[in-house]
């Protein structure tokens, strides 16, 4: 709103041009006021006598405040606004209120600036040497400097037009044509009538020209002004003007649209800014498909990379259910994952009686009983921070202390061992529905782990999921020590009894549990705890 004029008076007399540019690209179809001034003289001065046009009869206290708040802030003045009459006129058989105010101005901390923009300038005590001679156009020329504007007289007969009408609207030579019989104003939205334009002055006038025949289309804007026939009178006041001149131009805002109307670049006036409005625009519409394309490709990227990462998620817990994360990590960065662990505990259990179980139930109930079982033991596993080496059939195996050491390895594997056999019990038999039972061995034991091939082609074949292979003496031993209420744990002759005693509290149980643990010695049988 700044920019609209240099001074409170200019602001009034471009308020339409603002509301004709907002109607036209972002508020399409809504109905604007018109302002239109007049600088008037009285007793008490000058003045501007604002007329103010709009369907609506319930604005004219918010025009006064708006008004006041625009004088006040952006041109520093205080003004008086004096309602002086609303009436209610017919435009085009719709209603329109028609208020008239009186607007007085009052500087605040700077000179008084005169309302009369309409003064005029004695110009021959500035150039006294030269003779004013009554310059004027010659009509050709005039054509072609304005090859859009139309010359017509009170009676809405054309009298004159400039080359770019003759062209494509040749409708305008016939003798006698009428510019309301050619044209439609399409804005403002009244008829095209003498009354209007004197009414709507300060409005920007749009013409529209269609011929359904030969689809012919052309649509122009511009403003309309007072003439005279003599070339020496001033221009004249459109109420008691005979003539009137409409200086228009190409309503087009892109290259599509002077193709709809069949134009070209050329065809546009070069002083006229439509050209540079029509560049910029295409420029702008080129840039703006580029960013939608690059913001396609973006979002298609985004999508493209949340897939890899599911991807990926997915293939690492398919490699971690083969191999332990660690070891997947170390494979990942290619480095070496042999390790050798002092001290490992092994776990090794099974379903009695499985084999009869497996022939009385249907393949769906031995799958489903299977994965109810194991289910709830890999959520032990991962609780107590022990490794699933492996399940076969009904043979579940867990390692504590490898591939992550832990110098409390017996203490966690004792642990899993007691709730893996409390917890089998809310698992039951699909024939008979009583609990099933399992037998659950331990032994302690050295472990090495690594891979197969140093070869870079060859495939990896981590030896953690072979552990059975590695140590078969000690899965042999704690596949032999199983119980079904007990832990049974046997140790090796040559193996130390490090561990004397393992201790743990149960939450879920409310209780603590003890197991002791003892060297073997040759022919001792079997060695438990409780």
């Amino acid at each position: 709103m700044r920019g609209i004029g240099q001074t409170f008076e200019a602001f009034l007399q471009n308020i339409d041009y603002l509301h004709w540019y907002l109607m036209s690209t972002a508020f399409s179809g809504i109905q604007s006021p018109s302002f239109r001034p007049e600088l008037t003289s009285d007793r008490e001065g000058d003045a501007v006598t604002l007329n103010y046009y709009s369907r609506r009869d319930c604005c004219s206290g918010i025009v006064t405040g708006l008004l006041t708040m625009v004088a006040r802030c952006i041109f520093n003045i205080h003004i008086d606004i004096t309602k002086l009459s609303v009436q209610k006129e017919m435009v085009s058989n719709r209603p329109m209120v028609h208020v008239r105010f009186r607007i007085t101005q009052h500087p605040i901390g700077l000179p008084h600036i005169g309302l009369n923009w309409k003064k005029r300038w004695n110009l021959s005590k500035l150039n006294s040497s030269h003779k004013n001679t009554g310059m004027s156009v010659a009509a050709k020329l005039f054509g072609k400097i304005h090859p859009y504007h139309i010359v017509f007289d009170r009676r809405l007969v054309i009298l004159q037009t400039g080359v770019g009408l003759m062209k494509h609207v040749p409708e305008t030579q016939a003798d006698g044509a009428r510019i309301d019989t050619i044209f439609s104003m399409t804005w403002p939205e009244v008829s095209l009538t003498v009354q209007n334009i004197e009414r709507f002055s300060n409005l920007t006038f749009q013409f529209e020209y269609r011929k359904a025949s030969d689809k012919r289309f052309f649509c122009m804007k511009g403003t309309i002004v007072g003439m005279t026939a003599s070339a020496e009178a001033h221009p004249a006041e459109l109420a008691n003007a005979p003539l009137f001149l409409y200086l228009g131009s190409p309503m087009a805002r892109s290259v599509r649209d002077l193709e709809k109307m069949s134009l070209k670049i050329s065809d546009i006036p070069s002083h006229d800014s439509t050209r540079d409005l029509i560049l910029l625009k295409d420029q702008r519409n080129i840039e703006f498909d580029v960013m939608q394309q690059l913001e396609k490709t973006t979002s298609e990227l985004a999508g493209t990379a949340a897939a890899l990462q599911k991807e990926m998620r997915h293939t690492d817990e398919l490699l971690h259910s083969m191999i332990p994360p660690l070891v997947a990590e170390k494979l990942k960065r290619n480095e070496p994952v042999q390790e050798t662990f002092d001290e490992v505990t092994i776990l090794f259990s099974d379903v009695v009686t499985f084999t009869q179980i497996a022939a009385s139930s249907t393949p769906v109930q031995v799958v489903q009983l299977l994965n109810q079982l194991y289910t709830f033991f890999d959520h032990l596993t991962e609780r107590n921070r022990v490794y699933k080496v492996e399940t076969i059939g009904d043979a579940y195996m867990v390692v504590g202390g490898c591939p992550e050491m832990d110098p409390d390895h017996a203490e966690l594997v004792a642990r899993q061992a007691h709730q893996m056999i409390q917890g089998s019990g809310h698992v039951l038999v699909p024939n008979t529905q009583r609990p099933v039972q399992i037998r659950v061995g331990m032994h302690r034991y050295w472990s090495r782990g690594g891979r197969y091939s140093r070869s870079e082609d060859a495939p990896l074949l981590p030896v953690w999921r072979h552990s059975q292979h590695c140590l078969q003496n000690g899965v042999s031993r704690a596949g032999r020590s199983y119980s079904h209420q007990s832990l049974h744990l046997y140790m090796p002759p040559q193996q130390p009894a490090v561990l004397v005693r393992a201790s743990w509290s149960d939450p879920s149980q409310g209780e603590g549990h003890d197991v002791h643990l003892f060297r073997g010695r040759p022919g001792a049988g079997r060695a438990g705890g409780s």
